[in-house]
């Protein structure tokens, strides 16, 4: 499932005359700031190094664009990364857009690991992340666990009720960083940022800090009008181990930093004190 994030910032002309900020540049905002070494390389999705003392920090803005499709410099140029990189991405079966997808993400995660692994604690922090690939999202979680294990089950509307429900499994890494590790989300962390927490939950070394995520976790079934034009529908249930569905309520946090719900509200409240916003994910690992 993608959802594309917004990667501008616009000044608006509203009644209280407020900036309105896109998802990227709010992230990289962030990391500017929080990061008291940064140890990122050869990426700009996913940045990642040392927020405090021994603790790392990883921000992935999304859950897509990761392919290696070798795009050409004059077409982005021409048509924008996004949509040359779609074209590019369409021209492969969905099995093999998924592949490499996740290869992509594979070879920054090696990285990411090898930096951080000798790290007390980590945090991932997808506050800013609209979604994009769901095993994408289980590929940075996996470099956290230790064991295969069932992280949810999924199943579909059909014609009379749903379809009988399948199991989602997230595989082990050889090499699992056991040691403490804190999500961070937001209620802009949709789609595949929405299964990455329902999937943590399952994780022994895992807590949830932030606020709720969006509840946007079912793929959408893409369907075609008479006339040509083209819409959506979610047609899908993503259930936890104990059966319940997260679906529009979002999946909760173990520590509540109450941002506000509205989108424009809580970017800004992050970039107009981006020394609170550390501060306060500084607390919450300190209470946990």
């Amino acid at each position: 499932m993608v959802h594309l994030a917004e990667a501008t910032i616009q000044e608006v002309n509203d009644p209280y005359d407020l900036p309105s900020y896109g998802d990227f540049p709010v992230a990289d905002m962030v990391t500017d700031h929080h990061l008291e070494e940064e140890m990122t390389n050869d990426s700009w999705l996913v940045r990642w190094g040392r927020l405090k003392d021994s603790i790392g920090y990883i921000q992935v803005k999304a859950m897509w664009l990761f392919a290696d499709l070798d795009l050409s410099k004059e077409q982005i140029a021409q048509n924008g990364l996004v949509n040359t990189y779609n074209d590019a991405l369409s021209k492969l079966s969905d099995a093999d857009q998924i592949a490499a997808e996740v290869a992509g993400i594979a070879k920054i995660m090696d990285r990411v690991m090898a930096d951080l692994m000798g790290m007390s604690s980590v945090v991932i922090d997808v506050r800013f992340n609209g979604g994009g690939q769901d095993l994408v999202g289980l590929e940075i979680l996996k470099r956290f666990n230790a064991e295969r294990r069932q992280v949810a089950t999924k199943e579909a509307q059909a014609q009379v009720g749903h379809t009988k429900a399948y199991p989602l499994f997230m595989e082990a890494s050889p090499t699992p960083f056991t040691k403490p590790v804190y999500l961070l989300t937001s209620q802009q962390s949709a789609s595949a940022a929405d299964l990455m927490a329902l999937s943590s939950v399952e994780l022994p070394n895992l807590r949830r800090i932030g606020s709720r995520t969006s509840g946007a976790i079912s793929d959408a079934l893409p369907k075609q009008l008479p006339n040509g034009w083209g819409f959506s529908l979610s047609n899908e249930v993503y259930l936890d181990k104990e059966g319940k569905c997260y679906e529009n309520i979002g999946v909760p946090v173990d520590y509540e930093l109450s941002y506000p719900a509205d989108r424009q509200n809580f970017f800004r409240s992050v970039v107009s004190d981006l020394e609170n916003d550390k501060r306060q994910i500084l607390m919450a690992i300190d209470d946990m």
